[in-house]
């Protein structure tokens, strides 16, 4: 169950469906939480370790001129007239 080459929009619906069908099974103990655990992480590729991703969230400030001048060049290459700001 790793890939539908045909309809691939479709395997996150049997993904989830699968999964919610194993969690019902555990809450209602039909199941061992183990042997879901272990078929999740081999059907459906998932870890019980969360992966932290991280990235540069910084903002990096610019000048007034910056912008205008971005602002004025995009103006240009659109075909847009700015008005003056005088």
């Amino acid at each position: 169950m790793k890939a539908f080459t045909m309809y691939p929009e479709s395997f996150v619906s049997v993904n989830n469906m699968l999964a919610d069908i194993l969690v019902e099974g555990v809450a209602l103990k039909y199941w061992q939480s183990g042997i879901v655990m272990f078929s999740m992480n081999n059907w459906c590729g998932w870890t019980s370790n969360a992966k932290v991703i991280t990235k540069d969230t910084t903002k990096e400030l610019v000048s007034k001129e910056y912008i205008l001048q971005a602002l004025s060049e995009y103006a240009d290459r659109e075909g847009i007239k700015l008005l003056s700001s005088n």
